[in-house]
């Protein structure tokens, strides 16, 4: 079964007008629809007509205008009629207002699809995006969100009127700027933050984040509509992240430490249980055939590990000035490690 999210346009009341009809009830564009048929009514109805398969349900996203919701109300009772399982969704923002709709009305379009995605997955349903009705920026935005987060995404041709598919890509993107400076954007996204509080923090951080930030009309920082699809991936794969196996030595070692310590460690072992981070940030060492990281980082934490595919194994924590140099130096090996028990992030 699949969910099929549909950005809806206006296409269907400016056809309908091209044809002489100004009447925007809804009686009557269905009607219009039945008259010209799919592939000619609508951008939506002609995408959908090569790609709904039975089964499918669909959510139409529509604008914040009237037209917007007279051809979402319109397509909504038309796939009903056809015993197509159909629900609307206005996107709040997003208007002809330019001014609202470059710094909310994307966001919040990005926000409810990937609120939709993650339901559907919970939900055990396959989502899929027809990007097709809409603004051209919604267009590009829906392609970012399905490209990041493993989504297929359809959209019609305009030269060839042909559907174009983008299958969900087998390419994970890197988050090591988001694992790094994840207290910042955790930060930023929380609420709306003045330039000059912005501008302060930027100082001691990389050059390359304020590609994922943007100011509004209002003079607010906030993450930009790119930054906002990267930063909720981010997000789902701390979720995800959610514990490792850990020795009953480094367990013992961990409950020795203060809790500012414990904490540290903590965030240390949110971060490996990132796949991708695992193989950014570690690094094997000759006495070893477990791996060490963090070994980029400035910090005297270190963390002997080794993962099979699916979980994570702590062998050992160690600091450095403490017991990281004599691990260091006898090697950690896997073999003399048995006895592991989860521990939830």
């Amino acid at each position: 079964m699949r969910k099929i999210l549909c950005t809806v346009g206006t296409s269907l009341l400016t056809n309908c007008r091209r044809e002489g009809g100004e009447n925007q009830e809804e009686f009557f564009l269905l009607s219009f629809i039945e008259k010209k048929g799919e592939a000619l009514a609508s951008a939506e109805t002609n995408s959908l007509s090569r790609i709904l398969e039975p089964g499918d349900q669909i959510v139409f996203l529509y604008s914040q205008t009237r037209e917007g919701k007279i051809c979402a109300d319109t397509l909504q009772s038309y796939y009903e009629k056809k015993g197509v399982k159909s629900r609307i969704k206005e996107i709040d923002n997003l208007s002809y207002a330019h001014s609202t709709f470059a710094t909310r009305g994307l966001k919040s379009l990005i926000d409810t699809l990937i609120e939709e995605i993650r339901l559907s997955r919970r939900q055990d349903i396959m989502p899929v995006i027809n990007a097709t009705g809409g603004f051209k920026a919604e267009i590009a935005y829906a392609t970012l969100v399905g490209l990041i987060f493993k989504v297929p995404v359809y959209y019609i041709h305009e030269v060839f009127q042909d559907v174009i598919a983008m299958p969900s890509l087998p390419v994970d993107w890197d988050p090591s700027l988001f694992v790094e400076y994840g207290d910042f954007f955790n930060w930023i996204s929380s609420e709306f933050r003045r330039k000059e509080k912005v501008a302060r923090r930027l100082k001691e951080l990389p050059g390359e984040i304020n590609l994922f930030l943007e100011e509004d009309e209002e003079g607010y920082i906030t993450l930009s509509p790119a930054g906002t699809v990267y930063y909720e991936a981010f997000c789902d794969l701390q979720r995800e992240a959610d514990k490792v196996m850990i020795s009953d030595r480094a367990l013992a070692y961990y409950k020795r430490l203060d809790s500012t310590v414990q904490q540290t460690f903590r965030r240390l072992l949110k971060r490996l249980a990132i796949e991708q981070v695992r193989k950014s940030y570690s690094r094997r060492v000759d006495t070893s055939d477990c791996l060490d990281y963090p070994f980029s980082r400035g910090t005297k934490e270190r963390i002997f590990f080794y993962d099979d595919g699916e979980q994570v194994y702590i062998c050992e924590l160690a600091r450095h000035g403490d017991n990281y140099e004599e691990l260091l130096q006898k090697g950690v090996k896997r073999e003399n490690y048995r006895n592991f028990e989860e521990m939830k992030l």
